[in-house]
């Protein structure tokens, strides 16, 4: 299924009176209003308390939504909200343009008697109101918190255009921002939890101990996701809001600005670990056992320069549980299958290693899919490393970012190690002189290296905010030093619908309102070693059953298209695949995939 993009907006209205509405209470009459009531209470001996709820205030105003095909636009949305005592005012808001610790603009005070957002508005129309709000409110907003290369306002950076937006599952659900006719932002704390609505806003908490401090937010784009937005090596984020397996916090702190690295302190457990090893030792299963490890993009490619050996692991408890943990802590939610890759399982054993090289995969002349995230193209946007076994400093097996400074201070330059390496003997009969291995050991002892720790994680991102590669995430995973065997994984997370799903991006010209002619979706490039394992599969809903009338398939968890009466999809999956079927978000039929190479599915 192919999203479509909404078209153009049509020229914005005049501009807004900038005279904020009037609250038949405003602040004067609701103290009169109090007085008055009290009188009464203590006229009539009934507690003042019983009049308590007539203080909650109602704000309305006319409200006019209209549809313009995929987004809509919110025109003074009724709003209500209730008030406490203590303060008439919203919190005091310092913005943040997306993966930037300072903030972009002066501090921004909104007011009740502004247009405010209702409790019951939906996640998107929240959006749109909260950046009208910004635009409207008397700060540097406007201009200050502007496109980060494109200069200009601030409605550029929610809205980078359609050459620029990648499509989300949501893309159809966004409300353009009244007045300008633009996508919104979407609003995050700095830990990465999302704003829904005005009263999660409310009950923010200062970034600061005094109780008036202003909240800080962070505004991320249109079709793009969240980004950490560190300031020094070593601060912390308390992620609160993730469930850890035995109980415990979870907490990344800093090993690097740039590229932005982070140790994840608490991600997984041991026993995870152990269970992860067991699965890629047994695995069976010809595509996703245990073999040397390939390169690209272009099906199963063996390099010289990556020596060692991986598994994958799809649908196992441990990998399911990993991954949904793994979007929990990048502020992904809800968590999508097609953002993700499986949990790939590495082996290293003495001497084998992989060469510095980026997560982010090179477009392919051969390959439909668009990877060009700078546009609206998908690519690997995060990395999180796992350590499955404990190893010395001493003992290599390291994976090092070429281009971050080393933690150590004492850290010799890379002439130094390289120097040091050829006057050991033992190392210099593991190596050849020039070698690609032999200048790897010197980049492990001079650049930002992480030894691995059993349950040990690391996240680290292959973009820029603005989805711009990120050049200086070139890592690699440093030669083992001993005859002793490492056992790690990664998780792959992408930045929109990943290569092989049928709503990925795909190369396409386009035409001057910037709309997309579509190609064919190009093959899961793990998918040229995998066709003797392939099942081909379709779904069918007779309209037998009128429980199945509004079905929506779903591979596990991830949107694959509606499947009502008389509807049916093929698709080639996998022995063991799960499909469900939903309807009203709930599942009401289960498919799991067998080894016969056709099979059908009928509802």
């Amino acid at each position: 299924m192919t999203k479509k993009r909404a078209p153009p907006p049509p020229p914005p209205p005049p501009p807004q009176s900038s005279t904020p509405l009037i609250s038949p209470f405003s602040s004067s009459s609701t103290l009169s209003i109090a007085v008055f009531l009290c009188g009464i209470c203590f006229a009539l001996l009934i507690p003042p308390s019983f009049f308590s709820k007539i203080l909650s205030l109602t704000f309305i105003s006319n409200t006019n939504i209209n549809t313009n095909d995929s987004t809509r636009t919110v025109s003074n949305v009724a709003s209500s909200l209730t008030l406490n005592s203590a303060s008439l005012i919203l919190p005091q808001i310092l913005l943040h343009r997306n993966g930037e610790p300072e903030p972009c603009g002066s501090l921004v005070t909104l007011t009740p008697t502004s247009r405010i957002i209702s409790q019951k508005n939906t996640l998107y129309e929240f959006d749109s109101s909260l950046t009208s709000l910004l635009l409207n409110s008397e700060s540097s907003v406007k201009n200050n918190c502007n496109a980060i290369i494109d200069l200009g306002h601030y409605t550029n950076f929610c809205d980078m255009g359609p050459l620029k937006t990648p499509l989300q599952h949501d893309h159809e659900k966004l409300v353009r921002v009244e007045g300008y006719g633009t996508l919104p932002c979407s609003y995050f704390t700095r830990e990465g939890v999302r704003v829904e609505n005005f009263e999660g806003l409310m009950k923010l908490p200062p970034i600061s101990s005094p109780p008036n401090s202003p909240v800080h937010l962070y505004a991320v784009p249109a079709g793009r996701l969240f980004m950490f937005a560190p300031s020094f090596v070593g601060e912390e984020f308390h992620l609160t809001h993730v469930k850890h397996p035995e109980g415990k916090k979870i907490y990344l702190e800093t090993l690097s600005l740039s590229p932005k690295v982070f140790d994840i302190h608490g991600f997984f457990v041991e026993s995870e670990a152990d269970d992860i090893v067991d699965r890629a030792l047994n695995q069976k299963s010809e595509s996703h056992k245990l073999k040397r490890s390939s390169t690209g993009a272009n099906g199963y490619s063996v390099s010289s320069t990556r020596t060692s050996e991986n598994a994958f692991d799809t649908h196992s408890k441990s990998a399911k549980d990993l991954k949904q943990r793994c979007f929990d802590v990048l502020g992904i939610r809800p968590y999508r299958e097609n953002l993700a890759d499986g949990l790939q399982v590495l082996r290293y054993n003495i001497t084998t290693a992989y060469i510095p090289h980026l997560d982010w995969i090179d477009p392919s002349p051969s390959l439909d899919h668009d990877f060009l995230t700078g546009g609206t193209g998908s690519n690997r946007y995060a990395t999180i490393l796992l350590y499955m076994t404990d190893f010395e400093k001493v003992e290599g097996g390291e994976t090092v970012f070429v281009e971050g400074k080393s933690l150590d201070p004492e850290a010799p330059s890379q002439g130094e190690a390289l120097e040091d390496l050829r006057a050991d003997k033992r190392l210099t009969e593991l190596f050849k002189r020039d070698s690609w291995q032999e200048k790897m050991v010197s980049q492990c002892k001079s650049a930002l290296s992480v030894s691995p720790k059993r349950a040990k994680s690391v996240l680290f991102y292959s973009q820029h905010p603005d989805g711009r590669k990120d050049d200086a995430s070139m890592h690699g995973g440093c030669p083992v030093l001993v005859k002793k065997q490492k056992w790690a994984a990664n998780l792959w997370v992408w930045n929109a619908p990943r290569l092989g799903y049928p709503e990925a991006p795909v190369k396409a010209d386009r035409n001057a309102n910037g709309k997309k002619k579509q190609k064919k979706v190009a093959a899961d490039p793990r998918a040229a070693d995998q066709q003797d394992q392939q099942v081909h599969v379709t779904f069918k809903n007779r309209g037998n059953d009128a429980t199945f009338k509004n079905g929506v398939l779903f591979y596990e968890e991830s949107f694959w298209g509606n499947l009502h009466p008389g509807q049916q999809h093929s698709v080639n999956s996998f022995e063991g695949h799960i499909w469900n079927v939903k309807v009203n978000d709930k599942v009401v039929k289960t498919w799991i995939v067998g080894k016969d190479k056709v099979q059908v599915f009928v509802l």
